[in-house]
């Protein structure tokens, strides 16, 4: 079976149940709306190995047999159903704009975006007009994005925001 967070995201995932008793050798391609694989009747007994490949931008949050069987090695007693879920939480981004009063100067500021799960460390400049700076499919989690003001700039605290409403020294990435 197939979850993933967020829900009934449209992502395919690659799978492979093989071995045990039976000598299985099946692909099959699941997403969270779809209904579990069936293997069909196979033998009793242990060796049963099922596998899944994980695209890039997301993460393996739990890979689980109903009847504790690790998912290499599942083990299918006689009239038996072992239901195995994989499940993946798909990584995030954060944006980072640089907007200027007045519009358009061409100073470059500096800024840090840090924290999260993986330690992100990235520095790098931004002017107003720039494209945003983009951190890239990062692990949810807290961030810290910080700039450095240079002379004869200040910093308005009260448009320095983000659109999920996250403070930008604590910006909590779903």
């Amino acid at each position: 079976d197939k979850v993933t967070d967020p829900a009934n995201d449209p992502q395919k995932f690659d799978f492979t149940l093989t071995g045990g008793p039976s000598n299985v050798n099946q692909s099959f391609q699941l997403d969270d709306d779809d209904t579990p694989h069936d293997s069909g009747g196979v033998l009793p007994g242990g060796g049963y190995n099922a596998a899944e490949t994980v695209p890039a931008g997301w993460d393996r949050t739990s890979a689980t047999c109903d009847d504790g069987s690790p998912i290499n090695n599942i083990n299918v007693a006689p009239n038996e159903t072992v239901t195995c879920t994989f499940t993946n939480t798909k990584r995030g981004k954060i944006l980072i704009d640089k907007v200027t009063d007045p519009s358009g100067a061409s100073q470059k500021f500096d800024f840090s975006l840090t924290g999260g799960p993986d330690s992100l460390n990235q520095t790098f400049q931004l002017a107003d007009g720039d494209p945003k700076h983009d951190s890239g499919a990062i692990k949810p989690g807290s961030y810290n994005a910080a700039e450095t003001i240079p002379a004869g700039w200040t910093l308005d605290q009260t448009n320095t925001t983000c659109d999920d409403g996250s403070a930008v020294n604590n910006i909590g990435l779903s």
